[in-house]
């Protein structure tokens, strides 16, 4: 029961990881339930385990409010939304289990090429990691859905709604921009910004913030030339310069996080902004105290060698008796032979 309390990473310059609660229960059911936050739209499993007996009917609550009872002991959650977070427990066989927190965050924005800066006249396309959200974005001073116009008289769509994406053909300067994915209940995802240059040079980066202990690659790529040194730097500071056009940042910490840009023959890309988050714990719980033993599997009967054992050990007293008895029978014979040929 000491176990109990809150776990997390942290480095040797203090940078810590979110925390994770881990609870140690001394009754008769536990409920499993994702650790980490999970995103809006994917689907939720719930498991009340009792201690001994396996898939016994269970009642699920939320907030102490009863749920549904689930004769498998198991609830699913579809399509999950904001409004599912909240405090979660079981109850099987007369126990109850411990309350465990589902944290449900908004989903996010997928791009593809995977970066934030662009020339203009690229293309850009952009989805939603679940299908039921819109990509939505706002730039001057106007937010619209892909695909949309901005009233009826106003007959300027932007994007092309192709299944899931939603396609940039031709890239303009009006295109720079936050975008994001927004459900019809109005959950929205973090923003992207993207930025169209009219520049020579684009910094490439992670869009997406990246956990502390992983390494960044930055690139610096020239509208014409490829594979040209670069100057990089960070918050207006220089950096570095790198003959391969690229700076690895290894083991980011939170100290990493800036805005970054970069200079490579002559041309000065935009500024892009490095988000570091701290690392998230993993955690793998025992299930069950005190289990039940598991009895050792009965051997298998095989049949006697026929061959000499091989074992090492001597073989008893025993089985030199069939041997001496031949022996002392072979002795007297030649002594019968010999006492008959002396009386001949």
């Amino acid at each position: 029961m000491k176990d109990s309390g809150q776990y997390w990473c942290q480095t040797e310059g203090g940078d810590v990881s979110e925390p994770v609660q881990i609870s140690v229960s001394d009754s008769g059911a536990i409920l499993q339930m994702p650790v980490r936050p999970v995103s809006t739209g994917q689907s939720v499993k719930l498991i009340c385990q009792h201690l001994i007996t396996l898939a016994s009917s269970a009642r699920f609550y939320k907030n102490g409010d009863f749920l549904s009872e689930q004769p498998s002991g198991q609830m699913i959650l579809q399509q999950v939304a904001l409004s599912d977070k909240g405090m979660y427990h079981c109850e099987t066989k007369g126990e109850r289990s411990l309350q465990s927190e589902l944290r449900v965050e908004a989903g996010s924005l997928l791009l593809s090429p995977d970066q934030s800066q662009f020339f203009l006249g690229r293309s850009l396309n952009l989805r939603c990691d679940n299908p039921t959200w819109k990509v939505w974005r706002r730039n001057r001073n106007t937010r619209r859905r892909c695909d949309t116009a901005a009233d009826d008289k106003d007959r300027e769509r932007w994007g092309i709604q192709s299944g899931p994406w939603c396609i940039i053909k031709y890239l303009a300067m009006k295109d720079s921009g936050q975008y994001w994915c927004q459900t019809e209940g109005g959950d929205v995802s973090e923003p992207v910004q993207i930025s169209v240059s009219d520049s020579g040079a684009i910094l490439q980066m992670p869009v997406r913030p990246v956990s502390t202990g992983q390494t960044v690659k930055l690139i610096c790529q020239h509208l014409i030339t490829l594979a040209s040194s670069a100057r990089f730097y960070k918050n207006g500071d220089f950096l570095s310069e790198q003959p391969s056009g690229q700076m690895i940042l290894q083991q980011v910490a939170l100290s990493d996080k800036g805005m970054y840009q970069c200079e490579t023959q002559g041309e000065r890309s935009l500024q892009s902004e490095l988000r570091v988050e701290a690392a998230i714990v993993t955690s793998t719980l025992a299930t069950t105290t005190n289990p039940t033993p598991t009895p050792a599997p009965t051997p298998a009967l095989t049949p006697a060698p026929t061959s000499a054992p091989t074992s090492a050990e001597p073989p008893s007293s025993s089985s030199f008796l069939p041997v001496v008895g031949t022996i002392v029978g072979m002795v007297s014979l030649i002594v019968v032979v010999l006492l008959v040929l002396r009386i001949f």
